[in-house]
């Protein structure tokens, strides 16, 4: 049998994560699921699937046919796979029929007559820009998670939307889903008894060592009605290392990890005695350092 996507012990190694032993064979006709926590490597499969990155080790094939990142080849065998993305890759200023003057592009064998009576179909105006489609609710998304960038309260960019469990970031248990589903639940009753705040004074949260997002993405301290949970996840396997909290430039918070690894959520506590201890604060840093 000839696989769509065969993969045999795929590997690829950076400074702080290491991809290794990654095996797969997606037969024709089949809808594949690919699943993974947040940094396990999943993009990093895909590109290294369609050449886009080298691999270290192991070795892909398309079709049938065997992938090197730079060959010749890659252009006619990408041309038989076609992508949804899940946000709008085009610019503002992009046209309903711009983007088939792209695929045309893109695609040798690219079907115009198809691409014109699929607009036809949902009422895609040729002329209309691709800003003025209807794309949801426009809430802000995380390019690592990929799912909302939620402040202290778990309320999403738009006011009154709030959002928790795995919607928001994978979970390694369901305790940590209940936590989160009950502190976006008791944001929201607050939210509907006193209506949207006024300005915010909002603080990133910054990090650095590895680490490849927080939840909550920021936090306004006068805003702050309990003790805070800042969840994180590392990129990859780190061993003997100290993680800190500093607000402004006093570290607050710091804890000793014998091991970090990309399947397991950290946790620090933000109390509502620290941010107290701190008026004026500006900076909210997580680092995780060597012990």
């Amino acid at each position: 049998m000839t696989y769509l996507l065969e993969i045999d012990n795929l590997g690829k190694r950076y400074d702080d994560f290491e991809l290794s032993g990654v095996s797969l064979a997606v037969e024709p006709g089949c809808v594949v699921g690919f699943i993974g926590s947040n940094g396990a490597g999943k993009t990093t499969t895909i590109k290294a699937a369609l050449g886009i990155i080298a691999a270290d080790g192991g070795a892909v094939r398309l079709f049938g046919q065997p992938i090197a990142c730079g060959s010749p080849e890659l252009d006619t065998i990408k041309s038989r796979i076609g992508v949804v993305l899940d946000t709008c890759a085009f610019p503002d200023t992009c046209r309903v029929c711009d983007v088939g003057a792209i695929g045309r592009a893109a695609y040798a064998e690219w079907d115009a007559a198809q691409f014109a009576a699929l607009c036809d179909r949902f009422n895609l105006a040729p002329k209309k820009k691709v800003s003025e489609l209807s794309r949801g609710m426009g809430v802000e998304i995380s390019p690592v998670t990929n799912g909302p960038v939620v402040d202290e309260s778990l309320q999403t960019s738009i006011p009154g939307v709030f959002a928790a469990g795995n919607v928001l970031h994978v979970h390694d248990l369901v305790d940590y889903v209940s936590e989160e589903a009950a502190a976006a639940g008791r944001a929201a009753v607050r939210y509907l008894a006193q209506g949207e705040t006024g300005e915010r004074h909002e603080i990133p949260i910054t990090f650095e060592g590895g680490i490849r997002y927080t939840v909550p993405a920021s936090i306004d301290p006068k805003l702050v009605q309990d003790d805070l949970l800042l969840r994180f996840r590392v990129g990859g396997v780190m061993k003997k290392r100290v993680v800190k909290l500093y607000l402004s430039d006093e570290a607050v918070v710091s804890r000793k990890r014998p091991v970090m690894a990309p399947g397991e959520m950290e946790e620090l506590k933000l109390t509502k005695d620290m941010l107290a201890a701190h008026p004026g604060l500006s900076r909210i840093h997580i680092t995780v350092e060597e012990a």
